[in-house]
């Protein structure tokens, strides 16, 4: 006896009209208890990523605080471009920079240790990271003395909200209890 054709779905295998084969308990218990592990897993995976989304190392334009998270985001982007132009125009500090952690590495291998020659290069760090310092504040007052009136005003409420916001901020790192 052969199977009847059904030309939408191919050969029958059963009669028509006659009742379908059910899953059994264990095996739809089984099915059941994956889906809900996989919606769980997908879940936590969601939960996960929108609670801590991933953040990359802050630019430059965004190191100075709370006077650069007052700043809009048009206006970091412009007080940035002005920064890494102040940095390229130093091209010949990254090359000096690196030097200098060579006679740091040098200095703190040396024996007898002169703890002078790092000072030194502490030294000479310290003064490459105020010029940067500068650069930023430079181009943040060019950019206060473009702004209008309403602008600055902007800018000096956004700067007070993020100060109290920061001063009721409980500290990361308590002290430890006695």
């Amino acid at each position: 006896m052969s199977t009847p054709e059904n030309p939408e779905t191919g050969p029958e295998t059963s009669p028509p009209g006659a009742p379908r084969a059910r899953l059994g308990a264990g095996l739809r218990i089984l099915l059941f208890a994956s889906l809900a592990l996989n919606l769980a897993v997908v879940g936590l995976i969601i939960g996960f990523l929108t609670r801590a989304p991933f953040r990359p190392p802050p630019r430059p334009d965004q190191v100075g605080g709370a006077l650069t998270f007052a700043l809009t985001e048009k206006d970091r982007r412009i007080i940035g471009r002005e920064v890494f132009r102040a940095m390229r125009r130093g091209e010949n500090e990254n090359r000096t920079r690196r030097a200098e952690y060579a006679a740091v590495l040098a200095a703190l291998r040396a024996e007898p240790f002169e703890p002078e020659a790092l000072r030194g290069s502490f030294e000479l760090q310290r003064q490459a990271a105020m010029r940067l310092q500068v650069a930023g504040q430079r181009a943040l007052m060019d950019r206060i003395l473009q702004m209008s009136p309403e602008e600055r005003a902007a800018f000096a409420d956004r700067l007070e909200q993020g100060l109290k916001r920061r001063d009721e901020k409980p500290p990361r790192n308590p002290p430890p209890r006695d």
